[in-house]
């Protein structure tokens, strides 16, 4: 078991989401029930019952049939209690959705700007995301958060986007903030990396881990460091760009991105692909396997030289692959050992490494991990 120094507010939420956790995966329980499974007293289990129920994360649901003494009052969790807004706006994936607490998806929607610049772009976005909230039937008072994931430069606590090259934005722009006047909801804006890392930290690994490092390999190749369910931003919200590490190969030192990003693949084994994107690509992986053993053998080169950097620098628990390539387990396995070959001997560092479980219209989801984690309920996300 993992623990951590947290100061009082931190304990707080920490013990609400130690509750709900045990409410969500073993529910119904009663409160002397939750007591008993987390060894606390039954007084810290009810005040914080209390406040999950004034929340309305938590309803009663009747009463349980012991085997003796008086009947208790069962708990459930209640994850429609409210909604949250989630909108992919990188240009390949151009997504909106509406998502309960737990990550489940009432509407979507797929959007399809004809023009980025800021202008039309901003109110076409703004129309959708009111469409879905329509379409879902939802109560708005019940809305918490509008969610919005950017591929670029990124500066969350402004809600700018400071440059994003697939949206062909090169000045500042107040996305979050226009979305919010346009939407008259919250927006929190986001990296498209780090939105995707703290969806994988929420929903697939349940907060099991600290820490986890989160590569992804598509256009670009960009990263992300989940400490204890928070994203690591660094000083100018540039942190875990592993795609800008240097590594060595056959045409000399240069940036991982410059050897892996699907461009530079492409361009380097020259696939006689229809088209140049990601689908396109592990399709001719799928149905070309002497040349795709070629490909895969300079990715395991090429990435077990930034993941042996990785780990002796950051020392994650778990390192995860993302982006839309199709990595198989033999791939993992071997790469796990080229990686493992790499690192020092001394001092044993923990090396784990698996592939994205969020992919395709799944990772619109990371823009929901960000509009919950900015709301009074981000202890669902952050555990």
């Amino acid at each position: 078991m993992y623990h951590r120094i947290l100061d009082p507010q931190s304990t707080q939420l920490h013990n609400l989401n130690l509750i709900l956790k045990q409410i969500k995966t073993k529910g119904p329980l009663s409160r002397a029930d939750i007591a008993r499974n987390l060894s606390c007293s039954k007084s810290m289990v009810t005040s914080n019952i209390s406040e999950l129920i004034q929340y309305g994360l938590v309803r009663e649901i009747g009463k349980g049939n012991p085997s003796m003494g008086r009947k208790s009052t069962l708990l459930e969790f209640n994850p429609r209690s409210h909604f949250v807004v989630g909108a992919d706006t990188r240009p390949e994936h151009f997504n909106i959705v509406l998502s309960d607490l737990d990550g489940s998806i009432l509407t979507s929607q797929s959007f399809k700007p004809k023009k980025f610049d800021p202008g039309t772009f901003i109110p076409a976005l703004s129309r959708a995301i009111l469409r879905v909230i329509e379409r879902s039937g939802v109560e708005r008072s019940t809305i918490l958060a509008i969610g919005l994931m950017v591929s670029g430069v990124v500066n969350p606590l402004s809600g700018t986007v400071q440059y994003s090259s697939l949206l062909g934005w090169d000045k500042p722009v107040a996305l979050a903030q226009e979305v919010q006047r346009s939407t008259g909801l919250p927006v929190y804006l986001e990296n498209d990396v780090n939105a995707l890392a703290l969806a994988e930290y929420w929903l697939t690994h349940g907060q099991a881990l600290p820490s986890l490092a989160y590569l992804y390999v598509n256009k670009g190749v960009g990263g992300a460091y989940i400490d204890h369910g928070k994203i690591s931003p660094g000083a100018d919200f540039a942190f875990a760009e592993f795609g800008k590490l240097i590594i060595s190969g056959d045409s000399g030192p240069a940036r991982l991105e410059a050897y892996i990003s699907l461009d530079a693949l492409l361009q380097r084994f020259k696939p006689p692909l229809p088209e140049g994107g990601m689908k396109a690509f592990n399709r001719y992986l799928a149905t070309h396997r002497e040349e795709a053993e070629r490909i895969f053998s300079f990715l395991i080169s090429s990435l077990s030289q930034v993941l042996t950097t990785i780990v002796a620098v950051l020392n994650p628990h778990l390192c995860i692959l993302g982006g839309g390539i199709d990595f198989q387990e033999e791939f993992i396995s071997k790469l796990m050992e080229r990686s493992r070959r790499l690192l020092p001997p001394l001092p044993t560092r923990t090396l784990r490494i698996t592939s994205a479980k969020l992919k395709g219209d799944q990772e619109v989801l990371g823009a929901v991990a960000i509009a919950l984690s900015n709301t009074r309920f981000k202890f669902i996300v952050q555990g």
